[in-house]
């Protein structure tokens, strides 16, 4: 059975790299660069298996309206808490949900405890084949 992930991420062109383990392993890997990109394929989550989201992403990149759900997460120190607070309230721990980030401990951080985050990654010194590790684990696929 193939496996899907979403990322999130606004710097994935520099990060891209770190997934390709991953791909290689044919794990079916969309992204989105935005809050609002993240939004609008989240909104489909069943049709991923595991979701992976940073913290500091942008709320959007193109011009057009913005739903107020997302415009709310402006109220967030970064639209993406907003995002991982509406896609935990969505999934409601049927897929996991892993956060890559810069901060040490954004569960804390961003007062995420009453969250159900599977995984923090930090994204300092972060090796691809650590990640790809341990996103395996959540996808059920162990090496």
């Amino acid at each position: 059975m193939n496996k899907n992930m979403l990322w999130i991420e606004d710097d994935y062109y520099h990060y891209q790299n770190l997934l390709r383990p991953l791909e290689l392993k044919g794990i079916g890997i969309s992204y989105a660069l935005t809050a609002l990109e993240g939004y609008n394929l989240a909104k489909k989550w069943k049709q991923f298996d595991l979701l992976l989201i940073d913290i500091i992403v942008r709320l959007k990149r193109e011009s057009g309206p913005i739903p107020d759900i997302v415009l709310e997460w402006n109220q967030e120190k970064h639209a993406g808490v907003g995002l991982i607070k509406w896609i935990c309230q969505e999934v409601k721990g049927k897929i996991p949900i892993v956060i890559l980030s810069i901060y040490d401990d954004p569960v804390e951080e961003f007062n995420l405890h009453a969250y159900e985050i599977a995984d923090v990654i930090q994204k300092r010194g972060l090796h691809s084949t650590i990640l790809a590790e341990t996103l395996l684990k959540y996808l059920g696929e162990e090496n």
